[in-house]
């Protein structure tokens, strides 16, 4: 009788998952990455990575996962699976698919770093009697350039009034 062992590959260290993931994402950006956002949701093994890295940055205290419609939900949506917290998905005229309820504690989630789109989105939050922890985007766009400095980043918290909090 054979006996078969398949060869395990060592895992890549963080820092080598996170260039990797760069990388990929170098591949499938052009020169206006969010004309290419369907590309990215579209790609499963970019999405997984992408919404694995928000997810290590939701705690415990969110109650609740919010994004606009498009790519920005299907990545909150993946999130969502990812740590099991509830989603909401808030279009452009404010109707909301899912619920928001008064007090909850919300983490709005995007593709693109878009300081304004997260201000209005809480506020949005805010006039529902939600309080908005933070807000995770998963591709940062330095300047001019199209390429991601970080695959996942978070910036500040925000307060329930949508300010950023010091």
């Amino acid at each position: 009788m054979t006996t078969m062992t398949a060869a395990h590959l060592p895992l890549p260290s963080p820092a080598e998952a996170q260039e990797q993931l760069n990388a990929d994402l170098r591949a499938v950006l052009s020169s206006d990455p969010t004309a290419d956002s369907p590309i990215l949701v579209g790609r499963p093994s970019i999405l997984r990575r992408l919404a694995a890295g928000i997810a290590a940055s939701i705690g415990p205290e969110t109650d609740r996962i919010i994004a606009r419609t498009g790519p920005d939900a299907q990545l909150a949506t993946a999130v969502s699976v990812h740590t099991g917290v509830a989603l909401a998905v808030i279009s452009a005229d404010g109707s909301v698919s899912g619920e928001i309820h008064p007090g909850e504690r919300i983490v709005t989630v995007s593709l693109f770093a878009a300081e304004a789109e997260a201000h209005s989105l809480a506020a949005q939050i805010g006039e529902r009697g939600a309080a908005v922890l933070g807000h995770l985007h998963a591709i940062d766009l330095p300047g001019d350039r199209a390429m991601p400095t970080s695959a996942v980043t978070a910036p500040g918290l925000l307060g329930e009034t949508g300010e950023e909090a010091h």
